[in-house]
């Protein structure tokens, strides 16, 4: 099914433009999925590094990443292009994001 919405948005997105427009929009949308998944796994691992050296409290370090991970992201909304398909691009990231921090919660690590 995820298959089918991708090809289908891909193949309306090549009617629309052309071939290297089409190329650079992808790299433009995957460029900022990518930027930005790193810019929010940074941004973690600065307040659990804070928690760990006892700077701030544990309690104190989820709420600071639960509260601007949201802002966060909307701030680099901008980079994203216009094209129907780069919500899927974007939609990336607080999935990988919501893993993560599952994964932390359940004590199997990655954060």
């Amino acid at each position: 099914m995820i298959a089918l919405v991708l090809y289908s948005a891909v193949s309306l997105a090549t009617y629309a433009c052309s071939a290297s427009e089409f190329t650079d929009t992808i790299f433009r949308d995957a460029g900022a999925s990518l930027f930005c998944t790193i810019l929010a796994s940074i941004w973690v691992k600065i307040w659990i590094n804070a928690k760990k050296d006892g700077i701030i409290p544990s309690i104190l370090s989820r709420k600071i990443i639960h509260t601007t991970s949201a802002p966060l992201f909307l701030f680099v909304w901008p980079l994203f292009s216009s094209s129907n398909f780069a919500q899927y691009f974007a939609s990336i990231i607080p999935i990988l994001n919501a893993v993560k921090l599952y994964l932390a919660g359940s004590n199997q690590g990655m954060v």
